[in-house]
């Protein structure tokens, strides 16, 4: 079989599309990962800001 066919035959495959997405959020997960937990504790601290605020200050 030509390899050029058999990447075709394999792209037309939902499990090939599920397989790459997954693979994808692995590779951003493990790349982005300090910058996730930052973004988390600035998003809960921003939170609990806003809760003790109030909208008319």
């Amino acid at each position: 079989m030509n390899p050029l066919d058999f990447v075709k035959a394999r792209w037309a495959e939902r499990t090939t599309w599920d397989g790459t997405v997954l693979i994808g959020v692995g590779l951003v997960a493990l790349l982005f990962s300090p910058l996730i937990k930052w973004v988390a504790w600035g998003a809960i601290i921003y939170g609990a800001w806003t809760l003790i605020k109030g909208e008319d200050e």
